[in-house]
């Protein structure tokens, strides 16, 4: 995804079963989540958690909201 993506659009590294990106620790993860900690603020202590957090923080940061 060298253009980024889309608030509201998941990776398209990623496994929309398993929540896993399917390129960790291989030679194509990208820089820009190399450079990404997890963190309770961003991630909770659940999947669902951190999907509600992310949503929100999408929709506050969404361009058309500023």
């Amino acid at each position: 995804m060298p253009n980024g993506k889309q608030a509201g659009v998941a990776c398209a590294n990623l496994d929309l079963i398993t929540y896993r990106c399917v390129l960790w620790e291989t030679a194509q993860y990208p820089e820009f989540c190399r450079g990404f900690l997890p963190d309770i603020d961003f991630c909770g202590s659940s999947q669902q958690e951190a999907s509600q957090i992310l949503t929100l923080l999408e929709a506050s940061t969404h361009p058309d909201k500023r």
